[in-house]
């Protein structure tokens, strides 16, 4: 059976969340506080938005070194870990 193009677009265009409601910068900015807040708390959550305003960095560059050398399987068992730490 052959897809047509259109319906491998459609498809491609589900997953990558078009048609997804997008939060305003308002809410996302509460949502960040809150978890900022909950898990470090408000002194070190306060520090953290500090140093990123001084210092600021490139997140994606970070993100590329983050894992490195870490095998899906390690990353898979750290990620399980923590969410079975947060039940």
């Amino acid at each position: 059976m052959r897809l047509s193009y259109r319906f491998l677009n459609r498809e491609r265009g589900r997953n990558m969340g078009v048609g997804i409601k997008q939060k305003n910068d308002a809410v996302i900015r509460l949502e960040g506080m809150r978890l900022l807040i909950e898990n470090m708390g408000k002194v070190d959550a306060e520090r953290f938005i500090s140093l990123v305003i001084r210092e600021p960095f490139d997140y994606t560059e970070w993100q590329k070194d983050l894992f490195q050398g870490m095998s899906l399987d390690e990353l898979g068992d750290r990620a399980m870990e923590l969410y079975n730490s947060q039940k």
